[in-house]
């Protein structure tokens, strides 16, 4: 994979790399790919926050179609990542690495894997763990350069092609539900509409907050309709309010760092490499250091304690993600 050199001026990579000297070169990567991309990420919420159209005024497909997406993950997970991998070689690579990290987390891999490496010779050996630690190095690179350099800059053409990959049903509705819903719930769509159709209204009253759309799927639909003419008015009022309503949630650099670091922990986990919270405490750190902003990250000026709590409920926000031996 053609990789791009990281200048000194923008990122001092040694202090991510003495902090990922002793881990294993997956994990760091892994490691890295979120914790770089904290400021990113809290521009992302803020919008998401707001409802802002990212992908610009496109229409949507039929009620139908769209509340389909719910039950049909796969074809989302494949609409984006086919998206990405259109961009061009260097993203293609990464949505590859990025698809070879989610398969880690099937203990079978992992086991194969390793009995593949223990029946090598030596010098197969040495030569795999060479060409990984190469692979791994240039993803690193590509990850640190695609946050620290400047936009490109595309012609129109470029643009269109751009635009017609990244507009199409499937990377909409992540857009627009799936990818808000984990990150600002800490639960996927199908969850969240099976908890709403049985009765669950913080259910129903999140999805409507992010997605109007949802009062038309005929169970939720049967619920407003019976609630329009309950004498108690509650719940009626509280799905119309909603009908309104923005998603809710604090939007702040140090929570957003919490999230992720407990993401990064529950990643350490699946892969059996259990970080500590100073090990990602320290990963933190040497991002605001490689950045040249400061010593330590300024948004994590807290005490052990604090910092290990917050992680730990952090945690259980990601259980989303399916860890090993765990159905």
């Amino acid at each position: 994979m053609k990789t791009q050199t990281i200048e000194k001026k923008h990122f001092q990579m040694s202090y991510f790399e003495d902090w990922a000297k002793d881990k294993s070169p997956l994990l760091a990567t892994a490691g890295l790919s979120i914790a770089i991309n904290a400021d990113f990420i809290l521009e992302f919420i803020i919008t998401l926050k707001k409802q802002e159209r990212l992908e610009g005024y496109i229409p949507l497909p039929p009620h139908k179609e769209w509340l389909g997406f719910c039950r049909k993950h796969r074809k989302v997970r494949q609409g984006v990542m086919s998206a990405f991998k259109s961009l061009d070689e260097e993203t293609a690579g990464w949505v590859t690495f990025f698809e070879t990290f989610l398969s880690e987390f099937k203990v079978p891999n992992i086991q194969k894997s390793i009995d593949l490496f223990k029946n090598m010779s030596t010098e197969e050996q040495y030569e795999v763990f060479n060409n990984v630690k190469e692979l791994y190095q240039g993803i690193q690179e590509y990850i640190v350069a695609d946050v620290m350099n400047e936009d490109l800059k595309l012609d129109a053409e470029e643009k269109k092609r751009r635009k017609k990959n990244f507009t199409t049903p499937e990377v909409l509705f992540f857009l627009k539900v799936w990818a808000p819903c984990a990150v600002l719930y800490g639960e996927y769509p199908p969850k969240l509409l099976w908890k709403a159709r049985h009765g669950d209204d913080n259910a129903f009253e999140k999805l409507l907050r992010l997605d109007k759309n949802v009062i038309h799927d005929p169970k939720l639909s049967e619920l407003f309709h019976q609630a329009s003419v309950d004498k108690k008015r509650e719940r009626f009022d509280r799905i119309t309010k909603a009908m309104r309503a923005k998603p809710q949630m604090k939007t702040e650099g140090r929570r957003i760092k919490f999230y992720l670091a407990g993401l990064i922990s529950n990643m350490s986990i699946g892969l059996k490499q259990k970080l500590t919270t100073v090990d990602i405490h320290e990963l933190f750190d040497a991002i605001a250091k490689g950045k040249g902003i400061d010593h330590v990250d300024p948004d994590l000026i807290v005490t052990p304690e604090t910092f290990e709590k917050a992680v730990q409920r952090a945690r259980k926000l990601w259980n989303v993600i399916p860890l090993p031996d765990k159905k």
